[in-house]
């Protein structure tokens, strides 16, 4: 009688279970988990089950479908004394997977692969089933045994993870820190200022850093300029940020940085402004470092309003002082060590009684007797100084306003002259290029006369000095018709650079006079003062036939309304004074164009995304720095 044997057998109908790892964490491994519940022994047959019935095997080759990140190469799969090996080209393990006697597998990563989002959550499988396989094997008491195999290549998970701001911005207000305080920088050359920010790239590093495989995936710069415009910020007209060649490691980057604006808003036109320098990381110490290599740029043309007077001798607005001195500029308000303040003396002169006008050197005391014809060098006065009215919206003889009869003298000085109430004259010590007056009641037919008091400085530029240094002085005569008065029916308005500083009603006008309005070609010479009347007052240019019937000669200059590189008033026939009028003049603003430098503060915002290589990225990131 023949007796065959039977043998054991074991089905894998199971549910495959998921092993995951993380890359954030690769001190914690996958499993191990449990894959026996997969397989179910069918049968022992008739030799029953061994009392370790069970056995548990892995197989695995081929390329996985993943890639590691760091060499950029594909993941291959091997079996080496029953584990699963992942590797990369260079021989590199980039996980194992193991099986244990209970079939307990477990899935090891030391190295990351490549995720194909920017989801730092991302989880990447291998490409197929069959990659590995688990092999469970039954064995009987007399040593038959029986097999089954499943395929769990794509049972294991292998999760994203992604760079982290460890240190955020000290001054990033979006990163918890409170309100946000901004880096200041000094606005000199080769300044610095060093700040926080640090950040774990994660597992996912680049191998190399170049042009293109760099931690931070960008960093954009925006912002502005204050003080260039009143109350105004000046944006940025274009900027740029860009990684220095070579510069970048696993423990530092440095970038180039710049910016450009309209260093001169009020200007037609844009006047080129720029500020640069450098942001440097240290990956290391968690810090950067911003440097200055190029200061903010201003320019150096300001209007200094008596409408915005900073104090004035007398104080207060009452009484009839003869004198009236206003300040208009603080020099230690501003860095630039050639500011200097600028302060502006009122005085009055009126013809009551008989006392008519004349000339005389100084416009100070009387005039010379007789002496009513312009000469250059000459300016207003008459034998009774009258008490003026200086206010930031008064400038006016006797009152409000200059009337027939009437002469308001400005002179500029450095430091205060007081308020003396003698006719002593005091020499002017600051100079102003340009002026503005504005008007208030201003018609179809007012016109009006001024008496310009230059200096030319000589060639060291300052009060005083000897020689080519020397400076020499005279006044030329100007005539203002109605047609050159800027008003709200003007086309075009009030020209720039003026647009912002005076805004005019219906009623409004404006006289501009710039320093090509009163120098000819070769001349250097700046204000120091100025006259201001309604007319002539009776006063002329010189008879121009001595002993015949009286004709005047023409001594005026005519004022040409347009301004800038179009204006210019020197070129044109010089004109009669104003014949004597009922004008009513009401001043209510006069502003000079001193050489006040102004230099604007920027406020820069650097916008940073890092990166890491398979383009997970941490989100915009904001470093806040004021030069100032």
């Amino acid at each position: 009688m023949q007796i065959r044997d039977d043998g054991p057998s074991i089905g894998a109908n199971g549910t495959v279970p998921t092993v995951v790892v993380d890359e954030s964490d690769f001190t914690t491994n996958g499993g191990p988990t449990d894959f026996s519940s997969i397989f179910t022994p069918q049968s022992g047959g008739a030799d029953g089950t061994a009392a370790v019935a069970i056995t548990f095997a892995l197989a695995a080759s081929g390329a996985s479908g993943l890639t590691d990140t760091l060499t950029g190469q594909s993941v291959v799969l091997s079996t080496v004394g029953g584990v699963v090996f992942g590797k990369n080209g260079d021989g590199d393990t980039v996980f194992t997977i193991s099986v244990d006697g209970n079939g307990n597998v477990t899935l090891d990563q030391s190295r990351a692969v490549v995720h194909p989002t920017s989801d730092p959550n991302e989880s990447v499988f291998m490409s197929n089933a069959n990659l590995v396989t688990l092999t469970a094997t039954i064995t009987d008491r007399d040593g038959d045994t029986g097999s089954a195999s499943v395929n769990i290549g794509t049972a294991f998970e292998f999760k994203d993870d992604g760079p982290t701001i460890t240190v955020p911005f000290d001054g990033d207000q979006n990163a918890g820190n409170g309100n946000g305080t901004h880096e200041t920088l000094a606005n000199t050359l080769n300044a610095s200022v060093t700040g926080a920010f640090g950040y774990d790239i994660g597992h996912d590093l680049f191998a190399v850093y170049d042009a293109t495989h760099s931690d931070f995936a960008s960093i954009s710069l925006s912002g502005n300029v204050t003080g260039l415009v009143p109350n105004t910020p000046t944006a940025f007209a274009t900027s740029s940020v860009t990684l220095v060649a070579g510069s970048e490691t696993a423990t530092s980057a440095t970038f180039n940085w710049a910016a450009t604006y309209d260093a001169n808003p009020d200007l037609a036109g844009v006047q080129p402004g720029t500020i640069a320098g450098t942001l440097s990381f240290n990956k290391t110490a968690d810090t950067y470092t911003i440097t200055l290599s190029d200061t903010a740029d201003g320019f150096t043309k300001d209007l200094l309003h008596t409408s915005e007077l900073l104090s004035k001798e007398p104080i207060g607005n009452t009484g009839h002082p003869n004198v009236v001195v206003e300040k208009l500029f603080d020099a230690s308000t501003t860095p630039e060590q050639t500011d200097k303040d600028f302060f502006v003396q009122f005085t009055g002169n009126s013809n009551p009684n008989g006392s008519p006008f004349g000339f005389n050197g100084t416009g100070d005391g009387s005039p010379i007797a007789g002496d009513t014809f312009f000469n250059a060098g000459q300016q207003v006065t008459s034998n009774f100084e009258d008490w003026v009215s200086a206010t930031q919206t008064t400038n006016g003889v006797a009152g409000d306003t200059i009337q027939k009869g009437e002469a308001l003298t400005l002179r500029f000085f450095e430091t205060t002259p007081g308020i003396t109430t003698d006719d002593g004259h005091i020499a002017p010590t600051q100079t102003a290029n340009d002026m503005a007056i504005e008007f208030d009641g201003i018609g179809n037919s007012e016109d009006l006369m001024l008496v310009l008091n230059l200096v030319n400085l000589g060639s060291d530029g300052a009060f005083g000095g000897s020689g080519t240094a020397a400076d020499t002085f005279t006044t030329k005569a100007m005539y203002v018709e109605n047609q050159d008065i800027y008003k709200a029916s003007t086309p075009g308005g009030v020209p720039s650079p003026y647009t912002n500083e005076f805004s005019l009603d219906n009623n409004d006008g404006l006289v501009i006079v710039e320093r090509n309005d009163y120098n000819s070609a070769g001349e250097n010479w700046v204000l120091q003062g100025a006259q201001i009347m309604q007319s002539g007052n009776g006063l002329t240019g010189p008879d121009s036939v001595p002993g015949g019937a009286f004709t005047e000669l023409a001594t005026a200059l005519n004022l040409q309304k347009a301004v800038g590189a179009n204006g210019g008033s020197t070129t044109i026939a010089l004109q009669n004074w104003d014949p004597t009028d009922n004008d009513v003049l009401k001043i209510t603003d006069i502003a000079f164009t001193a050489t006040q430098t102004v230099t604007p503060d920027a406020h820069l915002n650097f916008a940073v995304n890092i990166h890491d290589a398979d383009g997970d990225v941490t989100g915009i990131n904001n470093i806040l720095v004021d030069v100032v």
